[in-house]
């Protein structure tokens, strides 16, 4: 039913739907099956978020391999979830720009940018001074920037 698992380095996490986690099983599980391994604790929900679940942290309880990337969205970057990440740890001190305000994310969308949310909240939070928060997430946005670059997207 599963592969198992040899990478050593946990991968960074996502938000995805049923239908998503389903596919990553050879057939697809169904519906009460599905519904079981959450209930035993092997497929892991998104705190907050309802209908979506932790995709590598479940596949990792249940010995398959995990996944690098989500497959690309075209109209989402990884600095973009940041800016929606950041946007949902306080709006007004990270507003979206302009060209964001017309771009309907995905639900995945969102999902995704919560789990960053909740990642880097407590960083945010540490520090009182507004510019110090702001130069927190410049940091991080840059380092995605950075990473991407070097990985040759």
């Amino acid at each position: 039913m599963a592969k198992e698992q040899t990478d050593e380095k946990p991968k960074p996490d996502y938000a995805v739907d049923r239908e998503t986690l389903t596919k990553f099983f050879h057939p697809p599980i169904g519906k009460s099956t599905f519904h079981d391994l959450v209930n035993r604790g092997k497929i892991i929900p998104v705190k907050g978020i309802r209908g979506y679940y932790l995709l590598n942290e479940s596949l990792r309880r249940m010995g398959i391999r995990e996944v690098a990337s989500l497959p690309s969205n075209p109209h989402c970057s990884p600095e973009d979830y940041l800016r929606i990440a950041f946007n949902l740890i306080d709006e007004s001190l990270f507003p979206l720009p302009p060209v964001m305000m017309t771009w309907e994310p995905q639900p995945q969308d969102w999902a995704h940018a919560w789990i960053l949310a909740e990642k880097h909240r407590a960083c945010v939070d540490q520090y009182e001074e507004p510019e110090m928060k702001i130069a927190y997430a410049s940091g991080v946005m840059e380092a995605a920037h950075v990473m991407r670059a070097e990985e040759g997207e």
